[in-house]
């Protein structure tokens, strides 16, 4: 397994270094590898791959939080300061969501605060959805994050194209590496054939402190409204309802 060193330089490249597995526990951070998969398989090839290779790993996980496989609700939960990413589900809705696995975030956007234009290269934050799957990407699997959401127009916010993608390389979009993509493939793409795969972006777990210590007044009452949705979904384990109003998040 690696962590990752990012380089000032195009495409931004990784360096990696070996590291021990842990156990398979919600509490054990998976992190990257150096796994590479073939960049010339087909589509079908490496979905099939992804499947066989990573299932029985996914179960065991699942299994270990007491959720079953496929879930019935599934969310991945992002910090983008921590460079983590959690995965939530249940087993029917009527649930509270139970931690499955969290992730290291191999390579991702640039700073803290929402994506506002094309070209800016940061990662997206808000409340958001899984709504493409691509399995002949550049960067062997990847799913859409559906950037920019009805906030985001609202707010005249530009880009897109923001992917959860493998490999160690991004600009604005959460890389994975090849072995953990294939890990999250499996499982949003078994989740989505029962509902919409949740995606939920925070500049960092310390919402308070970010508020405390921002100078920025939008960035400050933006972060206040995703620090409600944060809460909510932290007391009740449930997806919060989440509307938006006048250019602002409201949890109802």
């Amino acid at each position: 397994m690696r962590t990752c060193v990012l380089l000032p330089i195009a495409l931004t490249v990784a360096l990696c270094m070996p590291v021990t597995a842990g156990p398979l526990s919600s509490s054990t951070l998976r992190r990257g590898t150096d796994w590479t998969a073939d960049s010339s398989a087909s589509g079908t090839t490496r979905t099939q791959g992804a499947k066989a290779r990573r299932l029985p790993t996914i179960k065991k996980m699942f299994s270990r939080a007491s959720v079953t496989f496929p879930p019935a609700r599934l969310l991945l939960r992002v910090y983008k300061k921590d460079q983590q990413l959690e995965v939530w589900a249940n087993s029917s809705r009527h649930k509270p969501m139970k931690k499955v696995a969290t992730y290291e975030i191999c390579s991702q956007g640039y700073g803290l605060g929402p994506k506002t234009q094309q070209g800016d290269g940061k990662t997206p934050e808000g409340f958001y959805h899984l709504d493409f799957y691509n399995r002949r990407s550049s960067y062997h699997l990847s799913m859409r994050v559906n950037y920019p959401n009805r906030l985001d127009r609202q707010l005249k916010r530009t880009g897109s194209a923001i992917m959860i993608h493998g490999a160690c390389a991004s600009i604005g979009c959460l890389a994975m590496t090849d072995e953990r993509i294939e890990e999250l493939w499996v499982i949003t793409r078994q989740a989505a054939r029962r509902a919409p795969v949740a995606v939920h972006i925070f500049p960092a777990r310390d919402l308070d402190g970010l508020i405390k210590r921002t100078s920025n007044a939008k960035r400050r009452l933006f972060w206040k409204d995703l620090k409600v949705g944060h809460d909510a979904f932290a007391v009740k384990r449930s997806l919060p309802n989440i509307s938006i109003r006048g250019g602002r998040y409201v949890v109802r």
